[in-house]
């Protein structure tokens, strides 16, 4: 017969009762009926353990279909266990909590990270759901940011080859028949915990983030700035691209921004809106404008897949910083494995909008001779294409 499982409370009657009878009696009955009441308490001890490993985080996600992760997780479930499988491979997995306490896996830590990435819930939620106490879910929080810090550098950057750097501008061809393009740039700005991030007059500071994406929406080059509030003119001078465009472009490519960019032999900008355009300007503008729309449905895509983007409650500059950049890693892994994520093109209107209204500031202009260069070079690349027409 099955025995019932007791309430906590009739557990503590029945050892209260065990004393009892082991200080009024020793005989065999009195034995017999401590062995029974023994065997109870460590039956009622072994349910409570595995009722404790039922509500374990493992229990319910391994059983979700991929929908359901994917609703929950905002990625695929091969994706997730690719970034797992890194992980695990890596120096950072490993969180030590002192002596006597078990290891957090590997797989709890990312789980947990992933749910955060997609999900606006505060830090208990995120902590009670995968069963950590508040300071092992931060210990899990610091090793997997620097985790995604250092395998950013495999997984961001320009491609190397002669090939790979001609399929790529093929497939920008296709788009609207600007050649020889490399990449579109642009900036984006993120909102952070306003209380600790404000300027002197009192004015919410905002996180820079400067992206070049290839023809696919995967970002090649990241540069997060430190909450402020300057132009993207600005931050591309302070971003090491500024000075590596060069040598990047092999004397053959570009980039293609917006109007606040510095026109250059290797950045491309859209013709000014004076009034007085040409029709094949109009037409260049044009074409400029589809291609480029490359960066900002990137831009977009993370912003809407990874909801804590919204707004980052990171009090540390480099924590926001390495959120960032690990939230863009995560954006070109999911593109490498086919992860689609449906963009609401409402949204991508709204981003645009946003982008506009956050442009401050001037141009910063190149001295003449870099100017004329690029200038001559805007009027060559979209020659060609027009003439066939």
């Amino acid at each position: 017969m099955e025995r019932e499982t007791l309430k906590p409370k009739d557990i503590i009657m029945l050892t209260a009762t065990a004393y009892q009878l082991l200080e009024s009696s020793s005989s065999s009955d009195s034995d017999s009926g401590l062995e029974e009441l023994a065997l109870m308490m460590c039956e009622q001890k072994i349910l409570r353990k595995r009722r404790r490993r039922k509500k374990s985080y493992g229990g319910f996600i391994d059983k979700y279909t991929e929908q359901k992760f994917r609703e929950e997780f905002h990625v695929s479930k091969k994706t997730a266990v690719t970034i797992i499988t890194h992980f695990k491979a890596s120096k950072y997995s490993h969180v030590n909590m002192g002596p006597g306490r078990r290891t957090i896996p590997p797989k709890q830590q990312m789980l947990a990270f992933l749910w955060f990435c997609a999900n606006k819930s505060c830090y208990r939620d995120v902590y009670n759901l995968f069963h950590l106490s508040g300071a092992s879910f931060f210990k899990c929080l610091t090793n997997v940011l620097n985790f995604f810090h250092d395998f950013s550098k495999t997984v961001i950057k320009f491609p190397a080859s002669e090939t790979s750097l001609a399929h790529n501008a093929a497939d920008f061809e296709k788009i609207a028949g600007i050649d020889k393009v490399l990449g579109c740039i642009n900036a984006s700005y993120f909102r952070v915990c306003q209380s600790v991030n404000k300027d002197a007059q009192g004015n919410n500071l905002l996180i820079p983030v400067q992206g070049v994406c290839d023809s696919k929406g995967r970002f090649m080059d990241v540069s997060v700035g430190s909450p402020s509030r300057i132009s993207k003119s600005k931050v591309f001078a302070l971003s090491p691209l500024s000075e590596q465009l060069a040598e990047i472009c092999k004397g053959e490519y570009h980039l293609l921004g917006d109007d606040a960019y510095p026109l250059q032999e290797h950045l491309i900008t859209p013709y000014p809106n004076h009034g007085d355009m040409t029709t094949e300007q109009k037409a260049f503008n044009q074409a400029h404008n589809q291609t480029r729309t490359t960066i900002d449905r990137a831009f977009a895509t993370i912003n809407q897949r990874f909801n804590k983007l919204a707004k980052i409650q990171f009090r540390r500059t480099e924590r926001m910083c390495k959120f960032i950049v690990a939230c863009c890693t995560l954006h070109n892994l999911c593109i490498d494995h086919n992860d689609e994520w449906e963009l609401d093109e409402k949204e991508l209107h709204k981003h645009r909008i946003k982008l506009a209204e956050e442009k401050s500031g001037r141009r910063r202009t190149l001295d003449n001779e870099s100017h004329s260069i690029g200038a001559a070079k805007r009027n060559a690349i979209f020659r060609d294409p027009l003439e066939g027409k």
